[in-house]
């Protein structure tokens, strides 16, 4: 059995992970975001500018979701999570991934279960993340592993959040991203890191891992693109989706 590493980044604040209900209700403009448009393009999601004189901004609404979420309210935001599988792209990068890998899997077998398919193939999933509490990435990383834990409840006691990468530049945050790379690899090297969520910090580090450590897997999407679709490495080179 592989273990999956996710490593966090900061798009859980343009994510449209919920329904417009209770405190997303009172954020204006949140409405917005859940048309169809809007959920499967992350990007467009964040430079969005509407109403009668353009008041409501996704810039806006990703800083209201930045002053209201934090690691207590983890447990209280997952109750109006969206469950919709049309649109995996409304979560956060690193979600949408994971629910992008699932989605191959299932059409092979339709009757699949998301908490099968990681049972199945991962022993445990770590969110690798900023070890501040006022780390944005930290926030998202438990909003994050509270949200994979409701969606697939048969594997919650295999998902947990590591907040142990340091420092305050990126060079200082790479560096220590590699350092816990080796740490949970040591004794189990074979995983899949999820590099969608803080790739433009650790891509450089993480490739140069995976030369080192050819039984390990890199697996991106890179929410830039208006159509996003997975790819990714192994030690043999470039992979695309459908042959992850």
């Amino acid at each position: 059995m592989k273990r999956m590493i996710v490593s966090v980044g900061t798009s859980f604040f343009h994510s449209a992970s919920w329904e417009n209900a209770g405190p997303l209700a009172d954020i204006l403009g949140y409405s917005e975001w859940l048309n169809d448009y809007y959920l499967d393009r992350p990007l467009r999601r964040l430079s969005m500018v509407t109403g009668d004189r353009g008041e409501f901004t996704g810039a806006s609404i990703s800083d209201e979701l930045r002053k209201r979420l934090s690691i207590e309210n983890a447990s209280e935001y997952t109750q109006y999570i969206a469950q919709d599988d049309a649109h995996p792209m409304r979560y956060s990068a690193e979600l949408s991934t994971i629910l992008r890998l699932y989605d191959q899997r299932r059409q092979m077998d339709p009757r699949l279960e998301l908490g099968s398919y990681l049972a199945n193939e991962y022993d445990s999933i770590v969110f690798l993340c900023g070890c501040s509490e006022k780390d944005p990435s930290n926030i998202a990383a438990h909003h994050v592993c509270a949200q994979l834990r409701k969606f697939a409840e048969s594997v919650s006691d295999r998902v947990r959040v590591s907040a142990e990468i340091e420092g305050e530049t990126l060079k200082e945050k790479a560096r220590s991203f590699d350092d816990r790379l080796e740490t949970l690899t040591k004794q189990r090297p074979n995983c899949d890191l999820i590099l969608s969520g803080g790739y433009k910090i650790y891509s450089i580090q993480a490739t140069l891992f995976l030369h080192e450590h050819p039984e390990c897997r890199i697996i991106y999407l890179h929410e830039e693109d208006d159509d996003p679709r997975l790819g990714g490495f192994d030690a043999r080179g470039y992979k695309a989706g459908d042959d992850l």
